[in-house]
């Protein structure tokens, strides 16, 4: 039996000094957030190309930059290289999704960058239950998610959602089932948004994971001891 064509999408803004990972900002300059952002991107890049099972993939970016720098251009030089499109976060996802079924994928995940050592095996399985259900999601500890995909395009999950607070993921579940929408949840795993985050992922690393954030985290003082 054949499979459907799978698109997989990275979702990102462009890196923009004081605009992205803001509440490092508590520890860490605007600078130092520009480059852990720029690092982890990298990272979900190379996460993004190693997951086998995907006959397109592409990096969604948002920001009013027009050009992405020239380390983040040549990292995702594989990838179709796209422009979000939507007033919020529920309707930009929305959008990517309609863009690749339209262009004949049959089943889309979209993944963040908030997770660069996520292992990979995630976005496989999520391909894999895609197969059985019209949607999946990754939870992630915060309450939001770190992982969407759909085997068909639908609004229903983009909507009434307060995007970026605690309450995304199970907003969302009630959606489902009021909706009567089957879907599949992978293991739970977090995001990179605060300090301590990076002092977890730094304690925890698994080995080959977020292998530019970890050589990025080596050379900053407050990571010396």
């Amino acid at each position: 039996m054949a499979h459907s064509p799978a698109t997989l999408v990275v979702f990102a803004r462009a890196p923009e000094k004081g605009l992205v990972k803001t509440r490092l900002g508590e520890r860490f300059s605007e600078d130092q957030c520009l480059a852990i952002y720029e690092a982890m991107l990298m990272d979900v890049l190379e996460l993004a190309s190693s997951v086998p099972g995907f006959d397109r993939r592409c990096l969604y970016w948002a920001g009013a930059s027009e050009v992405l720098p020239s380390r983040i251009r040549e990292a995702s030089q594989p990838f179709h290289n796209c422009r979000q499109a939507g007033q919020d976060l529920g309707l930009r996802m929305h959008n990517a999704m309609r863009e690749e079924f339209a262009l004949g994928s049959g089943r889309v995940v979209v993944i963040g960058c908030d997770s660069p050592d996520l292992p990979p095996e995630r976005v496989g399985q999520a391909l894999h239950a895609l197969e059985s259900v019209p949607l999946v999601l990754g939870p992630s500890e915060d309450g939001g998610y770190y992982l969407i995909g759909a085997s068909r395009l639908m609004r229903e999950p983009f909507e009434g959602v307060q995007w970026g607070s605690s309450s995304v993921l199970a907003k969302t579940l009630e959606i489902l089932g009021k909706n009567e929408i089957g879907f599949s949840l992978l293991p739970g795993w977090y995001d990179i948004d605060r300090p301590e985050d990076l002092y977890r992922l730094k304690a925890s690393m698994r080995p080959g994971g977020a292998g530019h954030l970890r050589g990025l985290l080596s050379t900053l003082r407050v990571f010396a001891s």
